[in-house]
């Protein structure tokens, strides 16, 4: 009985012994691995930052020689005790299959894309656009809520551009939330939006990009 008994103790201590060790490497694992996030743009002088820009797939923008593809950031950045990996949309590359040229929307990739759509009137049965006639995006620009970093929580740029990814022009301003977009015609894009707690509707000429009215909605009280 005393051996079995020293057996059995033997074999509960291994147990115990083997989902210890189990847990500590998970508690490990997790602690260390790579974390991924999307929509971020980090801008810490202090962090030993390796960044990496790729070129996405390229589609057709609909009723024109032009392609679009996105221009990703992938940032590599150690943060406290693990690594960390954002990527992000920056900026844009056209390209015209006409004659082969490509260039860039903005000039530079300092800025967060958080959302971009082609604009034009979709054509039933499909309900699909056949001819794009612009493009907007929704962009973050500054940290404004000072956490070193680009993010959807900063307020937001509203931009369009025509359909070949030029003359790129800043709309709307200081939008803190996105609530709709509306095109009731060729010429003529909604955006409802929230601003300093307010919530606002500007319409947008396309083919100007120019803003021709803004007002405010109704108080919701």
């Amino acid at each position: 009985m005393t051996t079995i008994r020293a057996i059995i103790i033997v074999l509960c201590g291994l147990m115990t012994f083997s989902i210890l060790g189990y847990a500590a490497y998970r508690i490990y694992q997790e602690l260390f691995r790579e974390r991924h996030v999307g929509d971020i743009v980090n801008l810490e002088t202090d962090s030993d930052i390796q960044v990496q820009f790729n070129l996405g797939s390229f589609e057709v923008i609909k009723g024109t020689p032009y392609l679009m593809a996105t221009i990703s950031s992938q940032q590599n950045y150690r943060q406290s005790y693990y690594e960390k990996e954002a990527a992000s949309i920056r900026n844009f590359l056209f390209f015209n299959t006409s004659d082969q040229s490509a260039w860039k929307l903005i000039p530079n990739n300092n800025s967060l894309f958080v959302r971009y759509q082609t604009l034009g009137l979709s054509t039933p049965p499909e309900n699909v656009i056949k001819n794009v006639q612009g493009i907007w995006y929704e962009a973050v620009t500054a940290d404004s809520d000072g956490d070193k970093r680009l993010t959807a929580s900063d307020r937001k740029t509203i931009a369009v551009s025509d359909f070949a990814g030029k003359n790129y022009t800043e709309v709307i301003r200081q939008v803190d939330q996105v609530l709709g977009t509306h095109q009731p015609n060729e010429s003529t894009f909604l955006v409802f939006y929230t601003s300093d707690a307010k919530n606002f509707v500007t319409e947008i000429n396309i083919l100007t990009r120019k803003v021709v009215v803004t007002k405010p909605l109704p108080p919701l009280e």
